[in-house]
């Protein structure tokens, strides 16, 4: 069964500068992935993953660049890690600890890709792979994981560090993976993508680390309910216009029967998840913009301000203009 899936959009906005480095049109690879532009803000936000897949595959095409995925991991390297390479990191004794506490972490990052550590007698696979396959962007997104994997790796074993085994879900037909690995062992078309780390290099779970994971539990970026992760997932397109039904497929990659016979197996409809949009947009206009309130009260939809502010009313309790002077800091 097919899910939204959604990512924080410092995992994604790699891709938008590396587009602004090469001066490619990227508010119309933006429009024609379906992706909001108030991505170019660079705020941490959450969107939906179809359209930052799809975003890869046209940044692909209009690059024409084999190598892409592997050359967005350079631009950036690790720097949507710095808070978790900062804080929690320098806890990992070696890298087993470290990729034990990478795995817990990306829980609260992203909801599509999954990582693990596959073990055998003589080592380990790191691996990654998609609770839902995708085609759309799959190779220069492969690439751009992988790169951030090994990176990572390396941060333990350094730089010269190379895999030996290395396994790819893609058929790689212009041979990206051989040119950058030419000593090792490649195969491609397997259901995960990954590299084998032996024993000797790996090293032990440390007792420190599984106190750590055991007792943070790392909150999902996907909320309890299909309305709310949907909510989340349109949230970043409100500020622009409140999406209407027919727009919502190609938003997050789900048919229009699905988000129908989801939402009404929760018991609620569309008109909700816009009610809901319109609250959770409102809040954050109100409390992090200098917006007027009769600007957003528009932005919202509503033509009379006065019907905006009865229902924030019944929303909160509060007025609008009391709810913004008792909580904006």
């Amino acid at each position: 069964m097919k899910y939204i899936h959604l990512v924080d959009t410092q995992v994604a906005m790699p891709i938008v500068r590396y587009l602004q480095s090469i001066n490619a049109p990227v508010y119309d690879l933006l429009h024609q992935a379906g992706l909001p532009v108030e991505m170019l803000e660079g705020k941490h936000r959450v969107i939906a993953t179809y359209p930052w897949w799809k975003l890869m595959q046209l940044a692909y095409d209009y690059s024409e660049d084999e190598a892409l995925g592997f050359h967005i991991s350079d631009l950036k390297g690790l720097s949507s890690l710095k808070n978790f390479i900062e804080d929690i990191l320098p806890i990992a004794n070696n890298p087993h600890d470290g990729i034990c506490l990478l795995i817990h972490y990306l829980d609260s990052m992203s909801s599509h890709g999954v990582f693990k550590l596959s073990h055998q007698q003589k080592g380990s696979w790191f691996l990654a792979y998609t609770k839902d396959y995708l085609n759309v962007g799959l190779v220069p997104m492969q690439q751009t994981v992988f790169a951030d994997m090994l990176k990572f790796v390396q941060l333990f074993l350094g730089k010269a560090w190379q895999p030996t085994l290395i396994s790819i879900q893609h058929d790689d037909k212009k041979k990206v993976f051989n040119k950058y690995f030419p000593n090792a062992a490649i195969a491609d078309k397997n259901k995960a993508l990954g590299f084998f780390i032996t024993k000797e290099k790996l090293g032990e779970l440390s007792e420190r680390v599984k106190h750590f994971i055991e007792e943070n539990s790392q909150q999902s970026i996907i909320p309890p309910t299909f309305k709310l992760t949907l909510c989340q997932a349109l949230k970043p397109y409100g500020k622009e216009k409140l999406p209407q039904l027919k727009d919502v497929p190609e938003r997050v990659g789900l048919s229009l029967r699905k988000i129908q016979r989801s939402l009404a197996k929760e018991g609620t409809s569309f008109k909700e998840v816009i009610q809901q949009m319109r609250f959770d947009i409102a809040k954050d206009l109100l409390l992090n913009s200098n917006d007027s309130i009769i600007d957003i009260a528009t932005l919202l939809g509503y033509k009379n301000p006065s019907n905006f502010a009865r229902a924030f009313k019944i929303w909160t309790g509060l007025t609008p203009k009391k709810y913004r002077k008792l909580n904006k800091k």
